[in-house]
């Protein structure tokens, strides 16, 4: 219990859960206020998964369907990987949970991983004062717009892999911070845009900073070696 108590990993999961246990506790703080104020008796739940959060929630239970007479707008336009992470999670307890309990549980796990990791890339990269790389959880927790990040939403699941493909991506480990990318592209369109940041980063890693045409042509020429050399031990791992 005492090395767990000097892990540094441990003290700072625990300062990011503290800060995301305040933030959730002034979300549940804001229910009866809004109720009061509205003269409604609106729950939780309702009020933390209005708009795209139900159409999240429909291809959950249904999957993807054709527009129908209820709904004419096509739910294709939802990427799948969020919505497939809450389907396994839904279909391993048994449909027992509420869809949408599902799906928060899913996106607050997913904030506080982002939390973590982009604390820990802001004291690597950085000299930031002990205690203000906090500021980060308190913003991602906390700020105006963030409740999108604790409902039925993408939003907390993108923001974990941009910041793992950033985190891995520094670390020069770039099969993982490929993989991130391809899971963030899988959960929303813009996820695609990293590959520039990928192919930035190799280059300054390989050629330095300097940009000419011959730094770019053997840029070029040792990124398909090394394709190759991939599709190689692939291929010999198959067989």
């Amino acid at each position: 219990m005492s090395r767990l108590k000097d892990n540094e990993n441990f003290k700072l999961l625990l300062k990011i859960l503290i800060i995301f246990a305040i933030s959730r506790l002034i979300m549940l703080v804001m229910v009866p206020v809004y109720n009061g104020i509205m003269g409604t008796h609106r729950s939780f739940l309702f009020l933390m998964n209005e708009w795209d959060a139900k159409k999240y929630a429909y291809i959950i239970n249904n999957g993807y369907t054709y527009p129908t007479d209820t709904d004419p707008q096509a739910n294709w336009a939802f990427f799948p990987l969020y919505a497939l992470v809450c389907m396994f999670f839904k279909a391993i307890t048994g449909g027992l949970i509420n869809t949408y309990v599902i799906g928060m549980i899913v996106s607050n796990v997913c904030i506080i991983i982002a939390a973590f990791f982009a604390v820990k890339g802001i004291k690597k990269q950085t000299h930031i004062k002990d205690g203000y790389e906090l500021l980060m959880p308190v913003l991602m927790f906390m700020a105006p717009y963030t409740f999108y990040s604790a409902s039925v939403y993408t939003e907390a699941m993108f923001i974990m892999f941009i910041v793992l493909f950033f985190y891995f991506l520094s670390e020069k480990k770039y099969i993982l911070a490929c993989v991130m990318a391809a899971c963030s592209s899988a959960t929303r369109i813009v996820g695609c845009i990293l590959v520039f940041a990928l192919v930035v980063q190799l280059y300054i890693d390989i050629e330095g900073e300097k940009i000419s045409w011959g730094c770019i042509k053997d840029f070029v020429v040792t990124m398909f070696k090394y394709l190759r050399y991939l599709y190689v031990r692939l291929e010999r791992s198959v067989i």
